[in-house]
């Protein structure tokens, strides 16, 4: 049965869609994994690193305490795991929220390291499965992540938006440690980056397209898991916001680099590489000096103690691959919201998806 048509669906949908929307505002793992000082230690220790005299962060994070919303979590997804496919699915979504929990209140220990590497695995092998075989294009001039005239991220973003006829306000924000991020029924852009006008085009593409468009069509699907999200499909969201650069002809064979490194980086950071090696890893790879600490906060964020950050970084690859490699009407379903692949097959096999 297609999902844009009348669904008999379980006494407990409205309730439990109800419960993962109001934990999916309140668990903001990015928020939480990012540090209050943030600005001012990236400066800081970029500083160290241009002197030659490497220091590591002392990062201040505000854990979020969400025990009671976890035991609520926890029962709601015991009650309906055996629920047939839908109840599973829901379930596992539940417990997903549950994990990115237990990441929010460990920000800043070394509890920390370990959630992520469960959450987000790395391995060294996936970094190329990209390619490496790929025109690298001009990169056109040099522009800004906020200004407002010629073709600066903002206005590509802005421009894209109305291409597609939505409306989505558009936020600036300085501890970003990403170009752009799409959430909260809007985009986040970082205030005062400097880029090339390919990037700003590219990342135009990934946000739109990859991210936003499909959360605004999932407002249309009688099944609250497209808008939720299923387990995973964030991360599946991220391999389709590629294909999006993918199809736009905008991931070049430097793009293709940039994501391999940073998968190669957090996979050498699940195995024991600190913040320094983080550091000296990217500069050795030709990332100039400021950019190399900034990719490094953003890998190693969330980590007490210069240990193991977020590492978010290692599903895009793999995600990518995945969405590259399915059939046409699965990346069709795809874009109709937040659902992994695997998710998607289950629903089409359970006869909850006919197109």
């Amino acid at each position: 049965m297609p999902t844009n048509a009348p669904l008999e669906l379980p006494a407990w949908h409205g309730p439990i869609t109800r419960l993962a929307r109001e934990s999916i505002a309140a668990i903001r793992v990015i928020a939480a994994a990012t540090a209050e000082n943030l600005a001012t230690e990236r400066e800081r220790v970029a500083e160290s690193f241009r002197r030659g005299e490497p220091t590591v962060p002392v990062l201040l994070y505000r854990a979020v305490d969400h025990s009671a919303r976890r035991d609520v979590l926890h029962r709601a997804a015991a009650a309906i795991e055996n629920d047939g496919i839908l109840g599973a699915l829901y379930a596992e979504r539940l417990l997903e929220l549950d994990g990115e929990a237990a990441l929010t209140a460990a920000v800043g220990t070394r509890l920390f390291g370990p959630l992520a590497r469960r959450r987000f695995p790395a391995r060294m092998e996936e970094a190329d499965a990209i390619g490496r075989d790929r025109e690298v294009l001009s990169t056109g001039p040099e522009t800004t992540s906020d200004g407002t005239r010629g073709e600066t991220l903002f206005t590509c973003i802005l421009q894209r938006l109305q291409r597609h006829g939505v409306d989505v306000p558009i936020v600036f924000r300085e501890d970003l440690s990403a170009l752009a991020a799409t959430g909260d029924e809007r985009i986040y852009l970082a205030r005062g980056r400097r880029l090339s006008a390919l990037a700003a085009r590219r990342t135009a593409v990934h946000e739109v397209d990859g991210h936003v468009l499909p959360r605004v069509r999932a407002r249309d699907e009688a099944l609250s898991l497209f808008a939720i999200g299923s387990a995973g499909g964030a991360d599946e969201q991220e391999g389709a916001a590629l294909f999006a650069e993918e199809q736009s002809g905008l991931l070049d064979g430097a793009r293709a680099e940039e994501l391999a490194l940073r998968h190669r980086l957090v996979a050498a950071m699940r195995s024991g590489a600190r913040f320094v090696d983080t550091v000296r890893s990217a500069l050795a790879d030709g990332v100039p000096n400021d950019d190399a600490v900034a990719l490094a906060f953003r890998l190693h964020r969330g980590a007490g103690a210069d240990g193991e950050g977020l590492g978010r970084e290692a599903a895009y690859v793999p995600a990518f691959r995945r969405v590259l490699c399915a059939p046409p009407d699965e990346r069709r379903t795809l874009a109709r919201g937040q659902l992994s692949m695997e998710t998607i097959g289950k629903l089409r096999n359970a006869g909850f998806l006919t197109h």
